[in-house]
């Protein structure tokens, strides 16, 4: 079991540190790789506005890469925003309107919520509005610092600094030049004064690659969670200690925080600003949120006209001659050069010829095609600079430095869920009908499907039954989902599998019937494959009978059949020590007890078992308990908010909209590590189709709520595991100790 830190380990640590890149063989073969259209993890969201102030618009999108952006506003195109953020300065009522965002890869294109801005005059409105939060001057920052530089020694401190709510989890990237500085070990980082002690010999760190002090690249990676809280203000995060290695390189080395994330609560995490530190000095700037990351920054292609003019386009520009660029703090903006013979720099108020040497700046002052000069302006950088080009005194104009307002919440669009405004969809998708045939059959062993046909005919389509892909054999009602798969094409159906008991069959009689002796049939014989079955059964909470006989089935096939040990003989105890027949590998069983005193034969248990060849389900010091009952109901109660579970109980359908139907209006979301389900959203954009009482999983729900899952308990799992952290359920009502059920 995991708790929430660890959680956010995996997803944001652990992530960040697999060296091989993605569809890279793994052995020698080419491994396929499924293409995965966008779909939207963030969408912007609706504000008001004041005249005059400025706002930016965020939106993310995961899937296959590269994804590419297109903004919108009131339907129409937005030329050059082609970005994951939509920055606007300067605002005026024109700006008010609705705006969403198209994302498409080769996969497909899906188009965000709308959000819808208002901007209001500076006097103020009529609409109601509720304050976001307020504004606030101290920047959210984890920040670099130099402590000390002593011979051959230099120490460095990472603080968090403006904390605007307490945390259970943080992560970051420190980059460091290779050539100058180095960890010698372990002993060259430790925890700082704000992580509690106890959770000291918990922080993660990796040296890049797989941490190799001896080959390290020049990157740190630091992660520390937990389930609770640990840290309410600011304080040292950490303190490192490198070795010098080129001391007249010092003066000129440079460090970055990176890929800074903070976790509030356990789960969702939000990215803040990192920092530069200048060694030569111990000068530091903050570096924005967005480093590096293409879809989070502003880009401006920059060509030239002639010798007089630089022409901007995208980033909002299309052919802009020398614009007067309006650059909000804590955005990163990349202005790449088209051409070369004009080298670019950022230069101060003055202008032409006058270098701004802030640490805010990288690649100052570079000529070529394809080269990039970097802005990442802070709270501490000039309200007013200059670009300009170094060989010709008219190419250059303004750049100012403004500051984004959070806004107010527009009252008129729901809270939280703000910004979904309309319902995604994907525009390029054909849209197909999907019909099923074959859903009521008698029950004879064999395995049983339905039939699928598709308009247009011939599309391939993903058959679940249960929510798994195996057909039905055994007795029962089975939920079917058939889901097209052909690509740029969407389409699904449902319906329920029923099978039914046929007179005679090996399946028995049917519940509640009455016979003289047990019918369960002759036993299916797997040669030297037998495995043995030690348990204790009951009948209604009571314990069996001398004569009750109990049936041990895999699927629809009977592997074995023994009459209970007389409770007198056992103790007061009606054992079962019978063999089953085993056909290979892992299986999982289950049970129909005849009881002689009724003539019943009891069909629903909330019990099930595990076999291999020449195995044991069970002993006599722990048996399996052969609980034959309707059934038990699990309860879950879950709080607002995310909530950290697993399902003891196996429900008939495991589907995820039918298991979390009794709180289909509270639910939110229900995510584990690859997938999730989120009911809001087109069915088909959902990756979590079925759940499994070996899986946990992260729920979020609008309002405390109890969620009731009817079902029978598996009497154990084997659950495999992969090298590192784990999100893993447990499948029991009650449990052993900690090192009892993970000894295998």
């Amino acid at each position: 079991k995991l708790d929430s830190g660890d959680v956010t380990r995996v997803l944001k640590s652990s992530v960040r540190l697999v060296s091989k890149k993605s569809g890279e063989p793994s052995g020698g073969g080419t491994p396929e790789v499924k293409k995965v259209a966008p779909r939207f993890l963030l969408h912007p969201r609706s504000r008001v506005m004041t005249q005059g102030q400025s706002y930016v618009f965020r939106a993310q999108a995961t899937g296959t890469q590269p994804i590419r952006y297109q903004w919108y506003r009131n339907g129409q195109l937005l030329p050059g925003r082609r970005s994951g953020v939509l920055v606007m300065s300067r605002l005026t009522s024109s700006y008010s309107g609705t705006y969403w965002v198209v994302a498409q890869n080769e996969a497909g294109t899906v188009r965000s919520g709308g959000a819808r801005l208002t901007v209001r005059g500076i006097s103020g409105g009529a609409r109601g509005i509720s304050k976001m939060g307020g504004e606030t001057t101290t920047l959210e920052q984890a920040v670099l610092s130099l402590k000390e530089k002593i011979g051959n020694k230099v120490k460095v401190g990472v603080d968090l600094r403006g904390l605007k709510s307490h945390l259970t989890g943080t992560t970051l990237e420190l980059s460091y030049p290779k050539d100058v500085l180095k960890l010698a070990d372990e002993g060259s980082h430790r925890a700082g004064a704000m992580v509690p002690e106890l959770m000291k010999n918990t922080v993660y760190w990796n040296v890049m690659p797989e941490n190799d002090y001896d080959t390290q690249d020049g990157r740190l990676v630091f992660g520390l969670g937990s389930a609770s809280e640990w840290a309410k203000a600011d304080g040292q995060l950490a303190e490192l200690e490198f070795e010098v290695l080129n001391a007249s390189g010092l003066a000129e080395a440079e460090l970055k925080l990176t890929n800074v994330e903070v976790t509030p609560d356990g789960f969702e995490t939000r990215a803040v600003a990192g920092s530069r530190l200048l060694m030569g000095t111990g000068a530091q700037k903050p570096v924005g949120s967005d480093y590096g990351k293409a879809e989070g920054g502003v880009l401006y292609e920059v060509s030239a006209s002639g010798n007089s003019d630089y022409v901007f386009d995208r980033g909002g520009y299309e052919g802009e001659k020398d614009p007067e660029l309006v650059l909000v703090e804590g955005m990163t903006y990349v202005f790449e050069l088209q051409q070369g013979g004009h080298p670019f720099y950022v230069g101060t108020e003055e202008g032409h010829g006058k270098v701004f040497s802030g640490m805010e700046v990288e690649g100052n002052g570079l000529d070529g095609t394809g080269q990039r000069v970097i802005l990442m302006p802070s709270a501490d950088t000039p309200r007013k600079l200059s670009y300009y080009s170094s060989q010709d005194t008219q190419m250059g104009g303004e750049i100012r430095v403004v500051r984004a307002s959070e806004g107010d919440v527009d009252e008129g669009i729901s809270v939280p869920r703000e910004g979904l405004g309309e319902e995604i969809k994907v525009v390029d998708a054909i849209q197909a009908t999907v019909s099923l045939a074959g859903l009521s059959h008698t029950h004879d062993g064999s395995e049983k499907e339905v039939s699928v046909t598709t308009e247009p005919a011939g599309l391939s389509v993903e058959v679940t039954y249960g929510g798994g892909s195996s057909k039905p054999v055994a007795v029962g009602e089975y939920a079917v989902v058939a889901t097209v798969t052909t690509a740029n094409h969407e389409g699904s159906a449902s319906a329920t599998l029923t099978i039914s008991a046929a007179p005679g069959s090996d399946g028995g009689t049917e519940a509640g019937e009455t016979t003289t002796e047990e019918e369960f049939g002759d036993v299916v014989v797997y040669t030297n494959n037998a495995a043995t079955l030690i348990g204790q059964v009951t009948i209604d909470g009571e314990v069996a009978g001398a004569g009750d006989v109990v049936a041990i089935y895999v699927g629809s096939e009977l592997r074995g059949k023994q009459e209970v040990i007389d409770p007198a003989l056992g103790g007061g105890v009606a054992w079962v020590n019978a063999q089953v027949n085993a056909k290979g590998g892992e299986e999982t069983v289950s049970f129909k007890v005849w009881d002689a005193s009724t003539g019943v034969t009891h069909e629903k248990s909330s019990s099930s078992g595990t076999i291999t060849p020449e195995g044991k389900a069970g002993t006599f010091d722990s048996p399996l308990m052969i609980e034959m009952k309707e059934g038990e109901t699990q309860t879950l109660s879950l709080k607002a908010g995310w909530n950290l579970v697993s399902f003891y109980v196996e429900a008939s359908d495991m589907t995820a909209a039918t298991v979390l139907a009794p709180i289909s209006s509270s639910l939110l979301q229900i995510k584990n590590l690859t997938s999730s389900y989120d009911p809001s959203i087109p069915s088909f954009l959902n990756t979590l189709t079925s759940l499994s009482v070996k899986d946990g999983y992260w729920l979020k729900v609008s309002e405390d709520v109890s969620l009731d899952v009817e079902g029978t308990v598996p009497s154990g799992a084997s659950i495999g595991v992969k090298s590192g952290w784990n999100l893993v359920g447990y499948p029991r009502s009650s449990g052993e100790s900690t090192a009892d059920e993970l000894s295998s």
